[in-house]
Formats: C-alpha cells, structure tokens, sequence
C-alpha cells in the first residue's frame, strides 16, 4: 500500500510540474509569435500601448493558465481552512507583504549586480523597462488588475486546493516555489517566493481567495503602478510617498518579527516522509524547473 501511495504521489506532482511545463511553452510561443508579427510593439514615442497589454493578457491568462488547469483538473481537491480576517489583521498583512516585496526586491537587485559586476556588462532590468514605459492605464489594468486575480485563481486556489493533501505548509511552500520561479528572473523571484508564502498561507488558513486577491491587488499597484510613476515624478508627492512606503516597510518588518511565532500550519492527511524527493525528482518537475532555468538563463544574457 505504501508503495502504492508514493507511487501515486509521484504521479501527481509529475501531473503539476507537466502542467506548469507547459504553460510556460504555451506562453512563450503565443508571445515570441506576438513579437515578431508585431515587433516591439511601441508607439513613436516608446510607450507600451494596450496591443502589447492585450497580447501579454491574452497569451498567458486566457490561454497558457487554462491550458494548465485542464492538465491538472484530474487531480483530487482539498479542503482548505475557514478562518476569517477582519480589518485589524487586513491591517496587520498589507506591511508584512510591503516588506517581503521590498526585502525581496533588494536581494533580487544584489544578486542582479552581482551578475552585472562578474560579467562586466549591464544588464537591462526588462521588468523595469516594461513598467517605465506603460501606459498607467493599461499597466494598472494587466499588472494592477488582471493578473492579481488570475495568479490568485490559479497558484492559490487551483494550485494549492491539489496539494494541501499533503499538509498545508508543503502545500504553501510547493506552490510559493513554483509561483517564484515561473517570474523567470532573478529581479522577482525572492519577492515572489516572499509574497507567494504569506499569500499561500492566508488561503490555507481561510480558504478565501478573495482576500489574496484584495492583498495582490494592493501590493501590485503600490509597487508596480504607483513606484514607477513616483520615480519619474520625483516632486513633493513623490517624496511624500516614498516616506510612507518606508514607514511601510519598516511597520512591516516589526509586524512580522512580532506575529512570526504565530504562524502554525495544520497536518496533513498523507504527508510524505520524503516529500521533497517525490515532489521534485519527477520528470514532469524537472522539465518545469529546465523551462525556468531557459527563462532565467534568458533574462540574464539579454544584454550579451
């Protein structure tokens, strides 16, 4: 029976990393094909218009994810749990998640440099370039709106409703790894992992996607539509508004060295003795983990 079990489990974890695999194929195919019909897809004046918004959104969300989610739909469902947050936690969260996004975007920028300083060559932040040039529109639209939700829909509730079988903090782990890894670069996958886990961890516990969604959303628009506008700015707003983000960021690192002894994660129903092989050491993860490792190897020879 147990070999039965790992078996089993092996199965469905390979069912996960194929899945993922092939979202990031679906993807890069609909956008590279995007970008040679289109080409840059910039205006006279360099500006990312809704066309490029629209490929991105179509290309992933509505095709890549889905085709995803019908690879993973045999898998079992689980429940998650049924806790509530009421606005003094909403309160708590949001600067624990402001700090993991700017903690994790200086290690992304420190091991950035450092690929830039071992190579001799600098290296263009693409996300940066992206958000520097977007219409404010249609960058809160996609980046502020749009992939909240359908990132939420797919690695919290979909992702995590097949693993939290196995325990809810394999489940938030598992699913905050792969949610890192799937950015594709090294600028955000340590905020990612960051926010995945605090992300994962309030599904878990609440079973909730809408507040994950809420959080998401607030923390995309804060650091994706609101910064980059800041940065060009650089008038009293700005500066106004980059005291209140280190208040921020400061209010969230001693939330979160306060509440850290609280977080507690249930069993499971099956744990694994030795998950972490059954999880990883499959062909269907290893082909994912290979398809990220093509899509960082990308990203940081882009200058070469």
């Amino acid at each position: 029976m147990d070999e039965l079990d790992a078996a089993r489990d092996v199965k469905a974890f390979s069912r996960i990393g194929f899945a993922l695999f092939l979202m990031i194929a679906v993807t890069f195919v609909l956008q590279y094909g995007a970008f040679l019909l289109f080409g840059r897809m910039e205006t006279q004046t360099g500006e990312l218009t809704w066309q490029w918004y629209a490929v991105l959104l179509l290309s992933q969300y509505v095709v890549a994810m889905p085709a995803a989610w019908l690879v993973l739909r045999p898998l079992p469902k689980t429940q998650t749990g049924n806790q509530r947050l009421d606005a003094r936690r909403f309160l708590v969260i949001i600067p624990i998640c402001v700090f993991l996004m700017y903690a994790g975007s200086l290690a992304g920028n420190i091991v950035f440099s450092m690929i830039e300083s071992i190579s001799h060559k600098e290296i263009p932040n693409i996300l940066e370039g992206i958000l520097s040039k977007s219409d404010v529109w249609a960058s809160l639209a996609v980046f502020g709106v749009a992939a909240p939700v359908f990132e939420e829909l797919f690695f919290r509730k979909l992702l995590i409703g097949r693993l939290n079988v196995y325990g809810e903090k394999i489940a938030v782990f598992v699913s905050a790894l792969i949610f890192s890894l799937i950015h594709g670069n090294f600028t955000q996958v340590f905020y990612a992992f960051g926010l995945g886990m605090a992300f994962g961890y309030i599904y878990v516990k609440t079973g909730r996607i809408i507040y994950t969604i809420v959080i998401h959303v607030a923390i995309n628009i804060l650091g994706g539509v609101v910064t980059p506008i800041a940065l060009e700015d650089r008038g009293i707003l700005a500066s106004a508004y980059f005291i209140f983000m280190f208040g921020m960021v400061i209010a969230g690192l001693v939330l979160f060295v306060k509440n850290k002894s609280n977080i507690r994660y249930s069993g499971a129903e099956k744990e694994p003795r030795d998950w972490k092989r059954k999880a990883f050491l499959n062909a269907g993860m290893i082909s994912f983990f290979a398809a990220c490792a093509v899509m960082f190897a990308l990203d940081t020879c882009s200058a070469f």
